[in-house]
């Protein structure tokens, strides 16, 4: 299922979900919901799977708690599921590393 235009109303959802309490039901979306293919990539790259233990891989928890740990998650064996705050923190540095992905791959970087 592809998001409608902008990912962001999808990844809106997921913060909506998390923050009533209603972890299942985004664990039950592909990860397409919130995040493009690009992100999903990246994410993939830079984030080991070694800490998603909970969640099975290639769904949208599994990415959820990949884009957490790079906002500052540990995700360790007792910790409860991320909150919003370590989400948004990882969506802006996967936001950033994005762009300068981009730029990088667009050849304007030289001194």
């Amino acid at each position: 299922m592809e998001p409608a235009g902008d990912p962001t109303t999808g990844r809106h959802l997921v913060n909506l979900g998390v923050a009533l309490g209603h972890q299942w039901l985004v664990a039950l979306q592909p990860p397409q919901t919130a995040l493009t293919a690009s992100e999903i990539g990246l994410l993939d790259r830079l984030i080991s799977d070694a800490g998603n233990r909970r969640c099975r891989p290639g769904t949208l928890a599994f990415y959820l708690t990949k884009l957490a740990r790079l906002g500052g998650y540990l995700a360790r064996a007792g910790d409860p599921p991320p909150g919003n705050v370590v989400i948004w923190r990882g969506l802006a540095r996967l936001t950033d590393i994005e762009r300068g992905a981009e730029i990088g791959a667009a050849g304007f970087v030289g001194n």
